[in-house]
């Protein structure tokens, strides 16, 4: 499907890759893995690419969270993230932070992980597959839209996902990290796995231009 957001083919970055947390453990046939959890502004405010991406997902741009400052990432309990964050602190956010600790080791310590470590967002890379608004995930609509878009996008390599994903939404006690009610994550893993693999290390950015070596960004599918 084409990219929703004009054409953008001038901030392509080639022969990069994007890594989701763990998700290389479950995706070895990919050179490439999509990151889902973004890395903090190291100042006060927010960061223009999680902007840029609630405007490109329109009526889903609630989906973006504000990312967390360094600060708040630092900070030892939940009362002391919110007072030191920009504009507070969402539970939400709260609990990704231990996630972004992870990413910020790894980036800090594996100096080719600068290199290779883009962040991405699912519902980002949903958007520019599909070509459209997709309804909410949380409903059977969406989920079976997403469900769609990754056959139609990645073929039946992702069937087994899909599988175990409808096998296991009824079943509360299927993993003891996700719920039922949460195997909409798996799908977002998915989608992330699908880029990274499709894309060949040819992505579009949110801002425009922006290098995902360095810059704040999120990188998503130029399809």
């Amino acid at each position: 499907m084409g990219c929703c957001r004009g054409n953008h083919r001038d901030n392509r970055r080639r022969g990069r890759t994007l890594i989701a947390e763990r998700l290389a453990r479950v995706w070895r046939s990919s050179e490439r893995d999509p990151r889902g959890h973004p890395s903090p502004p190291r100042s006060e405010g927010n960061r223009e690419c999680d902007q840029e991406a609630k405007d490109f997902l329109g009526s889903r741009g609630s989906t973006v969270f504000w990312t967390p400052n360094s600060d708040a990432v630092r900070a030892n309990d939940y009362e002391e993230a919110v007072a030191s964050n920009t504009g507070g602190l969402g539970s939400h956010s709260w609990g990704l932070i231990p996630r972004i600790r992870e990413v910020n080791a790894l980036l800090d310590e594996v100096e080719a992980a600068r290199e290779t470590v883009y962040e991405s967002h699912p519902e980002v890379c949903f958007k520019a597959y599909h070509g459209d608004d997709l309804p909410p995930k949380q409903g059977d609509a969406g989920f079976e839209a997403r469900k769609d878009c990754l056959i139609k996008n990645g073929g039946e390599s992702f069937q087994p996902v899909l599988d175990l994903v409808d096998e296991r939404q009824a079943n509360s006690s299927w993993h003891h990290r996700i719920q039922s009610g949460r195997v909409d994550d798996v799908l977002d893993a998915a989608i992330l796995a699908l880029t990274a693999r499709e894309s060949t290390g040819d992505y579009l950015t949110l801002p425009d231009n922006a290098d995902p070596t360095c810059d704040p960004s999120i990188v998503y599918p130029g399809t």
